[in-house]
C-alpha cells in the first residue's frame, strides 16, 4: 500500500510540476495529426485541447504537450485518464492533441 501511495505522489508531483504552453489548434497541428490519424479533425483536436485545459486543470496545472515525450505521455495517460473520468473517446482525443501539438512547428516569418 505504501508503495502505491508513494508512486501516486510521484506521478502527481511530476505532472503537477509541469505547466508548459498549450498551443492552439492550428491548420498545421491538424495536418500533423492527420498524418498519423487521418480521421483527426479541427473539432476533435479542439475537444482534446479542451480536455487538457479543463479536465486536467481541475486537479493540477495542465502540462504543455511538449513537457513530456510520447513515451512519458503513454505512461501518464493510463494513470490520469481514469482519475479525470475520461471516456475512451475523450482519452483518444486528448492523446491525439498532445502528440500532434508537441511536434515543433515551423517558426513564423
Amino acid at each position: 500500500m505504501r508503495v502505491l501511495v508513494g508512486l501516486g505522489f510521484i506521478v502527481v508531483a511530476a505532472v503537477s510540476g509541469c505547466g508548459g504552453q498549450i498551443p492552439p489548434v492550428t491548420p498545421e497541428v491538424v495536418a500533423i495529426a492527420q498524418q498519423r490519424w487521418p480521421a483527426a479533425t479541427t473539432d476533435s483536436l479542439t475537444r482534446g485541447r479542451a480536455i487538457l485545459t479543463t479536465r486536467c486543470g481541475q486537479c493540477h496545472r495542465p502540462p504543455g504537450p511538449a513537457d513530456h515525450s510520447e513515451n512519458e505521455w503513454n505512461y501518464y495517460l493510463p494513470i490520469m485518464a481514469p482519475r479525470a473520468q475520461l471516456s475512451a473517446t475523450q482519452r483518444d482525443e486528448l492523446t491525439i492533441f498532445l502528440f500532434a501539438a508537441r511536434v515543433p512547428l515551423p517558426a513564423a516569418q
